[in-house]
């Protein structure tokens, strides 16, 4: 059975939009180091061809803007989901920040149709 944030946070990604999930563990990856790297993401994504293209650039750019906020990753690492959801015809966007309850191990970068969920999943069926 899915996690009531799960679940939340599921509903809020648009099947027909992108959506970005950033898993950051708290080891070797400095706010910087990911900042750099979405920079790149995003360069790409300017220049992509692809009709979504505009909207990865914007997600990603959030993201950035974002992490410009913090000054390190939380002990456990970092989820960031950032998404945009059709409300009245127009676009909303979301954003989750978590510190999640266990300890991150693997760096997740994907932009997708839905929200990569199953880690946090995993963490809070675990923790009870």
């Amino acid at each position: 059975m899915k996690h009531k944030l799960v679940k939340k946070i599921s509903n809020h990604a648009d099947s027909k939009r992108s959506s970005l999930s950033l898993l950051i563990p708290p080891f070797n990856y400095s706010v910087d180091r990911i900042i750099k790297f979405l920079k790149i993401e995003y360069a790409g994504a300017i220049t992509n061809k692809n009709r979504n293209a505009p909207l990865f650039a914007i997600i990603i750019e959030e993201a950035i803007k974002y992490l410009k906020k913090i000054k390190y990753i939380p002990e456990t690492g970092l989820l960031l989901f950032i998404g945009n959801k059709m409300v009245n015809k127009k676009y909303l966007r979301v954003h989750y920040v978590i510190i999640p309850p266990k300890i991150l191990t693997s760096f997740v970068y994907c932009i997708g149709r839905t929200f990569l969920l199953d880690e946090l999943q995993d963490m809070l069926e675990h923790k009870k």
